[in-house]
């Protein structure tokens, strides 16, 4: 529920890098 930043095919890094929120955004 983090609509800060929309989905879009990024790489699982920056994912990582952001914080434990990327990771549930992906999923």
């Amino acid at each position: 529920m983090t609509t800060t930043v929309p989905i879009h095919p990024l790489p699982e890094i920056l994912l990582l890098t952001h914080g434990g929120w990327g990771l549930q955004l992906c999923n």
